[in-house]
């Protein structure tokens, strides 16, 4: 009997800087797709922009008239980091945030715009 092992790594935006890249392993033959797994449920955040101080991300809001500003410090926000304002839309699905960020990225609207599970 002969085994046969491939591996590959693929490239995801880190929730704490943009312009990081991690890198994940490929996933096992016959295992269920991190994708699949992770887009049960809507409480997904599409993050636009964020800053240490509200004034910054509500000025975000007004200038692009898109989205609203949460404080990663509420309880309503267990998953994403404390200590920031941030310009979101959500929650939604996996895949309804990972299109708008995509969106945002191609039209320059939030050039580093990435996803987050919020709760």
């Amino acid at each position: 009997m002969c085994f046969i092992a491939v591996a590959s790594n693929v490239a995801v935006a880190d929730e704490a800087s943009t312009g990081a890249i991690e890198k994940m392993p490929t996933p096992l033959v016959g295992s269920t797709p991190k994708s699949d797994r992770l887009d049960q449920g809507s409480c997904w955040y599409t993050i636009f922009f964020c800053s240490l101080g509200a004034p910054e991300a509500l000025r975000w809001i007004e200038r692009h008239a898109h989205g609203r500003v949460i404080d990663t410090l509420s309880g309503e926000f267990p998953r994403l980091k404390k200590g920031f304002y941030c310009a979101v839309d959500g929650p939604s699905s996996r895949k309804s945030a990972l299109d708008k960020a995509q969106s945002s990225k191609r039209s320059g609207t939030a050039p580093g715009a990435y996803v987050k599970e919020g709760c």
